[in-house]
């Protein structure tokens, strides 16, 4: 309802457990998205997995501080792989594109790793905490 105010002229559909039912459900809905049926694409992780689209500009990650405090000791790293599939979406095929991932803690050691596409520095810090703290993959 937000995006149809803002965007009154654009053609808006959700992609989410409680709107697809089925793969058949997806697969429709992603149609629609490439054959530019549908302007704005709203999702969950869903839409992160495994597509590739060329006219996809703008990303947006809402939310991400919900990601990076789950009660997880694999919290940061996913929320990392899932923070950079998710832009990975965006300025395909030679046009330049644009994230933004809304959170309440900009400078979070995780939201400026996916800012500078650094997976490395992610794993050094991460690979640390893991042996510090007696988790996997020193320990089971």
């Amino acid at each position: 309802m937000e995006l149809n105010k803002l965007f009154p002229k654009a053609k808006v559909a959700r992609l989410d457990q409680d709107t697809v039912s089925s793969s058949k459900g997806m697969d429709l809905i992603i149609q629609k998205f490439e054959r530019r049926e549908i302007d704005i694409l709203v999702g969950t992780q869903m839409v992160s997995k495994g597509l590739d689209f060329d006219n996809v500009a703008i990303v947006g990650v809402m939310n991400a501080d919900s990601m990076l405090n789950y009660p997880d000791f694999r919290a940061y790293e996913r929320s990392f792989q899932l923070m950079a599939q998710v832009a990975g979406r965006a300025g395909r095929h030679g046009q330049r594109g644009v994230v933004v991932i809304q959170t309440l803690t900009p400078k979070h050691t995780v939201i400026l790793d996916v800012v500078n596409h650094d997976y490395e520095a992610m794993y050094n810090k991460q690979i640390i905490e893991r042996k510090e703290f007696i988790y996997p993959p020193y320990f089971k």
